[in-house]
């Protein structure tokens, strides 16, 4: 049986190879201070650099399945994809004006399936998409972000046009909220709409709404 001899000391290619690679790897920790991590051969053939040509390939091949790419939507910009639903929430960290603190604010975010289904965005969220979004779960949707729009109270507003194809089974799609349509059936009174019947005397109460209601 033979004795495969490796570096001179009876141990193999591979045992001489990462011999070398910790002494190396020790080496260099003796003279940075600290600790370096050590890469086997096997790990190594892991790792590569692609050129954007190769990414761009990678992105094109529609036998591989993509997971989202996190993705914060401009100005102007339009995105468009099957919406599959709420994606996992992030996080963002920045420093307060005023106190110069640091403040980490939780983000939820929305996924959108490309038509083949290889590729994945997620977008950030807001108020207005967590309001428009929902109906449109499961089918086509279209997100284009307008301006940011300040309220006279001194709020940024972000408008967000989103569209999408009319359901196959004719059905329109609804935006109302339960309390809405719970008011809507307790208006009906024996089949009479009660918005019909005369209001009962009372005091006049204060008027109330956004802020462009007016009294």
């Amino acid at each position: 049986m033979s004795n495969p001899k490796g570096n001179g000391s009876g141990q193999n290619k591979y045992q001489a190879a990462v011999d070398g690679a910790r002494q190396k790897a020790d080496a260099k920790a003796e003279a940075s201070g600290g600790e370096v991590e050590i890469q086997t051969p096997a790990a190594k053939a892991m790792l590569s650099r692609p050129t954007d040509e190769q990414i761009a390939q990678m992105m094109n091949d529609e036998t591989m399945e993509f997971a989202p790419q996190v993705h914060s939507m401009d100005e102007g910009e339009m995105v468009e994809g099957i919406l599959e639903g709420n994606g996992p929430s992030t996080t963002f960290t920045q420093k307060d004006q005023v106190t110069g603190q640091e403040i980490t604010r939780v983000v939820d975010t929305w996924i959108l399936a490309s038509e083949s289904g290889s590729l994945r965005i997620s977008i950030l969220s807001s108020v207005q998409l967590d309001k428009k979004l929902p109906p449109y779960v499961g089918g086509r949707v279209r997100i284009f972000r307008g301006k940011d729009v300040k309220t006279s109270k001194g709020f940024r507003v972000t408008d967000y046009l989103v569209s999408g194809p009319r359901r196959e089974d004719g059905r329109p799609r609804s935006w109302v909220t339960n309390k809405t349509i719970d008011a809507i059936a307790s208006n009906t009174i024996d089949g009479q709409d009660s918005r019909a019947l005369p209001a009962p005397s009372a005091p006049s109460a204060p008027a109330t709404g956004g802020e462009d209601a007016h009294p």
